[in-house]
């Protein structure tokens, strides 16, 4: 699909057919998602229009597909102003509601899916109750993004341990003083482990309850630059506590930088934890 393009291609609709086939298979739910969008403050009204377009035709395509079996997250991470981005949510699930008018939506909070944006955001007035409210979960950041390029003013650091041991702790170097990455390290030994991650997913729980937004995690993970073991650990606490308050959880990714396989096969710490 061409830059700037509204029109899918045979082959884009033809790989999405095949992979609900697939889950269908393997008895998957899938969930599409508009992944990589362009959407910002100065461009809301024109990429708005252009992702209803896009999302019309994937819907056309796929309507006849279960409703129990396939849902739609209508943008991923958003980055605007909070306000511009409830109002392009509600626009989207609005537009796209005349389209299909059975299927789960799915929206998510401004600034990357965070969590705080979210409950700030609160129930869009377009619900019609068949939306799930997504957030993305990554806490402790410096310890599931270790060493990652892409925020070296935070994540420089590797060997960050889960749960937390002091004697296993990297040295804090180089990190200017009143930086972010200071912070998070200071806080580390409190959010690195078991009590922290199920008390701030009951928080979280609870304030959505409040407002009635049924959650749904569509990302969590650990970077490949943590240990197998610290990683394997992260990972089955935090999709146990998710279960534990009936929140669905996906695991960002599968086989690249935050994936769970050790050349083609499954890393074997997770194997077990795969089953459950």
């Amino acid at each position: 699909m061409r830059e700037g393009s509204v029109q899918l291609n045979e082959q884009i609709l033809q790989k999405l057919h095949e992979t609900y086939m697939n889950c269908r298979r393997l008895n998957l739910k899938l969930v599409i998602v508009y992944h990589y969008g362009k959407l910002n403050n100065q461009n809301k009204e024109t990429e708005t229009e252009r992702i209803i377009k896009i999302w019309k035709q994937v819907i056309h395509y796929m309507r006849e597909f279960s409703n129990e079996k396939l849902f739609l997250e209508l943008y991923n991470e958003p980055t605007t102003d909070m306000d511009i981005w409830k109002s392009t949510a509600t626009t989207l699930v609005r537009e796209l509601r005349k389209e299909d008018p059975d299927r789960i939506f799915i929206i998510g909070g401004a600034n990357y899916n965070g969590i705080n944006e979210l409950l700030t955001m609160g129930k869009l007035s377009s619900d019609d109750g068949k939306i799930l409210y997504t957030f993305h979960f990554y806490e402790p950041y410096v310890f599931t993004h270790q060493g990652a390029e892409w925020t070296k003013e935070k994540t420089y650091m590797t060997g960050l341990p889960y749960p937390f041991k002091k004697r296993k702790m990297p040295e804090l170097l180089g990190a200017a003083p009143d930086s972010e990455v200071i912070k998070e390290f200071e806080r580390f030994p409190r959010e690195s482990n078991y009590d922290y991650l199920f008390m701030r997913i009951k928080k979280i729980k609870t304030e959505a309850d409040k407002q009635n937004l049924p959650l749904i995690c569509t990302e969590t993970g650990v970077i490949n630059l943590a240990s197998v073991k610290a990683k394997s650990a992260y990972l089955r606490d935090i999709t146990s506590i998710m279960k534990r308050f009936d929140i669905p959880v996906m695991l960002w990714d599968y086989n690249d930088k935050f994936g769970i396989l050790k050349g083609e096969k499954v890393m074997k710490q997770l194997k077990n934890w795969l089953k459950d």
